[in-house]
């Protein structure tokens, strides 16, 4: 049982690496309706559901508070840092600020991950899916461990998907879980990648303690280039601006440029509007500007 607390701050960490998410958790209470009790503890994951005050930790009780787990020291054992204030109880109480790193000092220590394995990357419609084996881990059961991707331009890069964490060591640079979750497989939208491009790509495994793998070993996949779309109809509206239909891509996003310029090739392509999905894979345009201040004029639709 966890107490109910307001003004209040919570963060999950397995503080004694047997593989089992634990939480922090500070705050403050009413009793009776006329005491104030501040509280800061640790909570036992129990591996039944439940959670048991780790009495060990002396924590000072918060309120307005803000709690976080991490390895500041970087011995394998997550360290605790509390903000916050504390209350002086007379006829009336006072707020004393209040910051302090608290060591881990538990015996058991934790090891990282091994990393995945198998790195696949499969192109399918308008959509690129990343795939992977599961890593392992001495203290965290396989189906805790989270994993985080990177995605980047050039080898070794995440300027597409940061992992924010140390592409070398693997170090994680957040207390937390990776940004698949705790998926083998991540899902991208090809529109956010330049058509043609080979991206490079690689992932980790995270634990409960929020240490990191390293990253396994690097693999790459090409982007496709956009699909050219089908004209599907064209007519001028009552204003007398042009408007046509095309079929694309699933969830794709497309501009249109136009150009005026009766040079070969056509030259000096310029945004003239957005367009709109119309139904599954059916997209529309409407020339904002009416044929007669354009005589002749070219266009070009574009992904993304």
């Amino acid at each position: 049982m966890l107490p109910a607390v307001w003004e209040s701050s919570a963060a999950w960490g397995d503080y004694d690496n047997d593989g089992r998410t634990d939480i922090l958790l500070t705050g403050s209470m009413w009793q009776n309706d006329d005491k104030l009790i501040v509280v800061s503890s640790v909570y036992h994951n129990n591996g039944d559901g439940s959670f048991t005050s780790n009495t060990n930790a002396v924590l000072p009780g918060l309120f307005n508070s803000s709690v976080a787990w991490g390895d500041y020291d970087n011995d394998g054992r997550l360290d605790i840092l509390l903000t916050g204030a504390t209350a002086q109880v007379d006829t009336n109480y006072v707020n004393i600020p209040f910051s302090g790193v608290f060591e881990n000092l538990n015996v058991l220590t934790n090891t990282p991950p091994t990393a995945p394995t198998g790195l696949t990357a499969t192109v399918s419609n308008n959509w690129i899916t990343l795939a992977w084996a599961a890593g392992s881990d001495l203290q965290t059961p396989a189906s805790g461990l989270t994993y985080n991707l990177r995605v980047g331009t050039t080898p070794g890069g995440s300027d597409l998907l940061s992992p924010e964490s140390d592409p070398a060591t693997g170090l994680r640079r957040l207390p937390q879980m990776g940004n698949a979750q705790e998926a083998t497989h991540a899902i991208l939208n090809i529109s956010s990648f330049r058509g043609g491009a080979t991206c490079y790509w690689s992932v980790q495994s995270i634990d409960s303690a929020w240490a990191g793998s390293l990253f396994a070993t690097e693999s790459t996949f090409l982007v496709p280039l956009p699909r050219p779309v089908n004209i599907t109809g064209a007519s001028l509206t009552a204003a007398g601006r042009l408007q046509f239909q095309f079929a694309g891509a699933v969830g794709a996003s497309y501009t249109v440029l136009s150009s005026t310029n009766l040079a070969t090739p056509l030259t000096n392509w310029i945004p003239v509007g957005a367009v709109s999905n119309i139904a599954t894979g059916q997209y529309q345009f409407t020339d904002p500007g009416a044929k007669t201040s354009h005589p002749q004029r070219f266009f070009l639709v574009r992904q993304p």
